[in-house]
């Protein structure tokens, strides 16, 4: 240990962000797993993602102390220059690592219980303000090697990092998990594993052949809403895709995200495509102009919708029929290879 060194050093905030950034860490190696490696969507329930704070904690759990018996610091601990060893300024085993991050998680963070989690980070940050000896570090020597300023631009810097890779993977997993020249079937996946993604459930699931597979059990209120796709297919490839609604409803709920769904199973996975360059295009906009035509091309697919309507009045996302006015809706939705 450094001669200099302070031992058991109060900063609450120096550790606190030093722990942030491990966390943060933790939790890229977790969605790394989900969202590339197993080519998962990102996860939008509130209790899933509460949940999943459980596996960030199982790995902060596992990988802090062999951190700890292999260098005495964590990355985060590093940046902020400090370090732990045992009684005798040897490094910590891995058992005592463990017993000690375990006591972390269990007095630090209350178990990640909501309310108490708050209360028990508080009542630490008190104790480590008024320099005394938090309950997981009363066996060891924790030090802090200098406090420069030049630590803060480099935790800033790290921590930017380690948001702007975990903002590339979550965007990147929003692309369905087929992607290049995809066959019919690999379209429906896509297809049906988007509306998944963004919560659309209508019962049905888009066939290969771009028929709908239908819950027996469910009633279909609105047939004429529903697109008629056509997907075509040239030995195993797609090059094309494109659906119609025709319908003379009382109103009509927005295309848009049937539209969108398309897109982004067929366009947005194309060999040129990426999900910085499907953001930076700025083509996204248009699937939110709801009732309205568009045309544009995108990695070398053309994109178009034709909408036609009349005896409707819009109001917000939907079209509503006026009164005593025959009324009538089409549109027509083609991505086409060119």
């Amino acid at each position: 240990m450094d001669e200099d060194a302070i031992s058991n050093p109060g900063y609450p905030w120096r550790r606190y962000f030093a722990r942030s950034v491990d966390y943060g860490v933790y939790y890229l190696i977790w969605i790394f797993l989900l969202n590339v490696v197993f080519r998962g969507y990102p996860v939008r329930n509130k209790l899933v993602l509460y949940l999943i704070e459980y596996i960030v904690f199982a790995e902060m759990i596992f990988i802090e102390p062999l951190l700890l018996s292999r260098f005495g610091t964590t990355l985060g601990k590093w940046i902020f220059g400090l370090s732990l060893s045992d009684a005798e300024g040897c490094r910590l085993t891995y058992k005592a690592g463990l017993s000690r991050t375990w006591c972390v998680f269990a007095k630090g963070y209350g178990y990640n219980i909501p309310i108490y989690n708050i209360i028990r980070m508080y009542k630490s940050y008190k104790v480590c303000k008024d320099e005394d000896w938090l309950l997981w570090n009363e066996d060891y020597k924790y030090s802090v090697r200098d406090t420069k300023l030049y630590r803060s631009f480099v935790f800033i810097g790290v921590y930017a990092i380690i948001i702007a890779i975990g903002t590339v993977i979550n965007l990147n997993a929003e692309i369905p998990k087929n992607r290049g020249e995809i066959s019919a079937a690999e379209f429906a996946e896509n297809y049906n594993g988007f509306m998944d993604y963004v919560g659309f459930d209508n019962s049905m699931d888009l066939n290969a052949d771009g028929t709908w597979e239908k819950d027996p059990n469910t009633i279909e209120l609105s047939p004429s809403l529903t697109p008629k796709f056509r997907i075509d297919e040239v030995n195993g490839i797609v090059t094309g895709v494109s659906f119609e609604i025709e319908s003379e409803e009382i109103w009509i709920s927005s295309p848009s995200l049937y539209m969108l769904a398309a897109f982004m199973s067929y366009v947005a996975v194309q060999p040129e495509m990426n999900c910085i360059k499907l953001r930076s295009d700025g083509v996204l906009k248009n699937f939110k102009n709801d009732f309205q035509s568009f045309e544009f091309t995108s990695a070398r697919v053309k994109v178009s919708c034709n909408v036609d309507y009349y005896g409707y009045t819009p109001a917000s996302n939907f079209l509503i029929s006026s009164e005593g006015e025959k009324r009538y809706f089409h549109l027509e939705f083609s991505m086409m290879r060119e």
